[in-house]
């Protein structure tokens, strides 16, 4: 009957209210090493692995993309290579995500990059086993987030534990009775 044709609501102006995890920004990631100094960060297509609010603030995490091959990765890489899921992420060649590099930010922050075709940073989204890929790779995190606020917890609640020699411990005094001898 009628065509009715809707926008994407990630590229449109409210993209903020839109943007979950999953979905692939262009963002100026700021690294330690600026290999041109008074200049800012390169931008980058950053995929986003956690939206979260504070207070009453939205946050959001992202996590480093790049199209070069490290080599090193700590099991909590994201690589996307097939031409389809390229496509779909709205990216130009293979790129690898890496997440355990991260950070979290405001959805004001000046580090977005609108594109001259869009009205938001987005520039696509993670689908397939990529996405199911990235749902492991956020799990882990969640699950060593989780284990360090317990000791954290731990430690406000009981203290640090005292230090307990065991039986063939090396310690110092152990060194300088062997050197007295």
């Amino acid at each position: 009957m009628l065509d009715i044709i809707h926008d994407e609501p990630k590229r449109t102006a409210e993209w903020q209210t839109h943007l979950t995890w999953g979905d692939i920004v262009s963002f100026r990631f700021p690294i330690l090493t600026n290999p041109v100094q008074g200049r800012e960060p390169k931008k980058r297509p950053c995929l986003v692995i956690d939206r979260t609010l504070i207070g009453a603030i939205p946050f959001v995490t992202i996590a480093y993309g790049t199209s070069q091959d490290g080599g090193k990765s700590r099991g909590y890489d994201l690589a996307v290579t097939s031409p389809a899921s390229i496509r779909a992420a709205g990216l130009h060649k293979p790129t690898r995500f890496q997440c355990a590099r991260q950070i979290r930010v405001h959805l004001n922050h000046s580090g977005f990059i609108w594109l001259a075709s869009a009205k938001s940073p987005v520039i696509g989204a993670l689908q397939g086993e990529e996405f199911d890929a990235m749902n492991r790779i956020r799990t882990r995190l969640q699950a060593e987030a989780d284990i360090a606020a317990d000791r954290r917890q731990r430690r406000r609640l009981y203290g640090r534990r005292p230090f307990a020699h065991r039986p063939g411990m090396v310690t110092a005094k152990s060194v300088a009775n062997i050197h007295r001898q």
